[in-house]
Formats: structure tokens, sequence, C-alpha cells
């Protein structure tokens, strides 16, 4: 819009969409109100009259409105919920998976993982004990992963990581041993303190500490965005926490777009000249099926090199209040569909 080259800030804290809603007003950190745009000609018209997104300094306070019903829905329930949420709202709770995957990153830029055997990473991998940790501390909230694809995706391959995420204290150790050993044999792992990561950092931190001897601390950020300040200027001590969901279905998406040695996700340093070769001959396969055969055969590069430490799949554990009719839909990617969500009148 005309009103963005003239203001550009203003337009940043007023903005004007092209959407089903249209925005009313941002009091920061707090609340953004949208109200349904009249206007609008797509497809996707909203079933509301629009949406408040409130903010809360905790999950838990989140989740205290949501079972009082003074919330219709949240993003997901805290990790001190999740044993009970079911009960605690009946129909009302939600469960499912959606595509995205959760790992931990070596940064390939410090003098740590700079030249490090991957043997080292596997290793590393092979000390994480998967199925109690989202069994236990995250109370079967997430699934073990076993690809760098998430699942519901095309080319997602069952097994495409098979030893490498296999809980093995033993192999584990030998083959930090083979590898040459973690340099100073301690590891942080960097994470947003705003969201629920402390829980199961502690728990990956002691499983690898208890399988190898290699040291192993949480390195928490206030905030997402000042994790993702340090990841961007490259101030990453050892490795961080990463987070992927799908842009695309296409497993393209969970490897190009993270891995490539110039992607704009990439902010490891990982760079493999067989995987970029790969990729670019994938881009321009004449059939989509060519294309996710040969990111197939790229994973297995990436199974090789461990460029990252695939952790678990992503379910959406969220809540509803009893306001909303129905359940919500939810798209793919694990947001709710915000226009098809119709509310009681009151």
């Amino acid at each position: 819009p005309t009103c963005f080259f003239k203001d550009p800030k203003g337009f940043g804290e007023k903005p004007v969409g092209n959407g089903p809603y249209k925005f009313v007003s941002w009091d920061h950190k707090k609340l953004i109100k949208v109200r349904k745009f009249d206007g609008y000609q797509g497809p996707n018209k909203a079933k509301n009259g629009g949406i408040d997104f409130k903010n809360y300094t905790t999950a838990d306070a989140a989740y205290s409105d949501l079972r009082s019903n003074n919330l219709d829905w949240i993003e997901q329930v805290p990790t001190t919920a999740l044993t009970n949420y079911k009960s605690d709202l009946g129909s009302r709770a939600i469960d499912e998976e959606y595509s995205a995957v959760q790992s931990i990153v070596p940064a390939f830029y410090t003098k740590q993982f700079k030249d490090i055997d991957p043997k080292v990473i596997q290793g590393l991998s092979m000390a994480i004990d998967r199925d109690t940790i989202t069994k236990t501390v995250l109370h079967g909230s997430r699934t073990p992963a076993d690809s760098y694809v998430a699942r519901g995706v095309l080319g997602y391959k069952a097994g495409a990581l098979k030893e490498q995420v296999t809980y093995d204290p033993a192999k584990a150790k030998a083959l930090i041993k083979e590898g040459g050993g973690v340099p100073g044999n301690k590891i942080s792992i960097q994470y947003n303190a705003d969201q629920d990561h402390k829980p199961w950092v502690d728990a990956v931190c002691n499983s690898i500490r208890k399988a190898t001897g290699v040291e192993c601390v949480g390195d928490s950020k206030p905030d997402f965005q000042a994790d993702l300040n340090a990841r961007d200027k490259h101030q990453v001590k050892s490795m961080y926490r990463g987070g992927w969901v799908l842009d695309y279905p296409v497993n393209s998406n969970f490897m190009r777009d993270l891995y490539g040695s110039k992607a704009a996700g990439n902010t490891s340093g990982y760079a493999n000249k067989q995987f970029d070769e790969l990729a670019n001959k994938a881009d321009k396969a004449a059939t989509l099926d060519e294309t996710v055969k040969l990111y197939q055969q790229a994973e297995q590069v990436l199974a090789k090199d461990m460029p990252a430490i695939p952790l678990w799949f992503y379910k959406v554990n969220s809540g509803q209040s009893n306001k909303i009719l129905g359940k919500i839909p939810y798209g793919q990617d694990g947001d709710p569909i915000f226009t098809d969500v119709q509310v009681k009148k009151k």
C-alpha cells in the first residue's frame, strides 16, 4: 500500500493487509486485535467476527484462563499440565500430530565443531534416550524422530535415520572416542527461556552426561528474539535448539532450506558440496516424484554428516473453550484455521 512508502515505521505499527481480517490495534506484549474484513473477496472468508491475540508472560497463566473459559484457545498446554490436561478439559482437549521436527544443532563456525568428525555428533545423538524423554518429561506430547523430514510430508521415509537416533550408550561412547572426542568434553544447548524448553534440554543433557561422560548444560536466552539474534550473529557457543515447521509439504523444505550452504535457514555454518549438488539436481528435476527421490538420497548425506541431531516430531497439545462450536480445525503446520473457527453467540 502507498501508506507504507510514506511511513514505513508507522506501517509496521499499524499494517494494512489484503486478507480476511483487518488490523485494529496493537498493545505491545499484551494484545493484538483484528476484525473481520467485510470487503474480502477471497475463498476463506472469516466465519467469525474477529480475533483478540492475547500475550501471556507464562503458559500456566494462559492455561488457567483457558480452563475457566476466559480464553478460547492456547497454542500449547504447559509442561506442568501435560499429565492431566485431557482430564481437566475433557472433550475440549486437543492432541494431534503436525509436520514439524525439533533438533539440536552444532554451530560449525565455532572452534569446537569447525573440524569435528561426524562420528562425534552421531555419538552424541545415540546418547539421547528419546523414548524415555518423550514419555516422561514430555508426557507423550512428542514422538521420537527417525528422519530429518517430518511425518505427513511428501518424501518422508520412516527409518531414514536408524542407529543414529537409537539410544545406545556403549556405542555412543565408542563413536565419540573414535572421532577424537568432544573438544573440552563439554557442550551447551542454547534455547529461549520464554517457552517451555528447559525441562527437555535438562533431560537431554542428563542423558548425554550419563551415557558418555560428556558434560552438558543449558544456555538460556531471555526470549526467542535474543535466541535468533545469537544464531544470526554467529554467537552460539556450542549448540542450539532448532525447530522447523513445514512451509510446504515436500521433503526438500526440511533439507534444502536448512542445510543448503547458502540457505537463509542455515545458521549453523554447515556446508557439504555433495548435498548442494544433489539438492540443485533435485530442484531442476522434470517431475516432483524425481525431486522427492533425489532429496531422499540427499538425506543419506545428512545422515552421515549429522548437521543437526533430530530429537522428536511435534504434536498440538492444546485446548479450546466451551464457547467454540465443534472442534477447532488445524492445518498441517499445527496452526488453527482461524477463519473456520465459529463461536457460540451470547
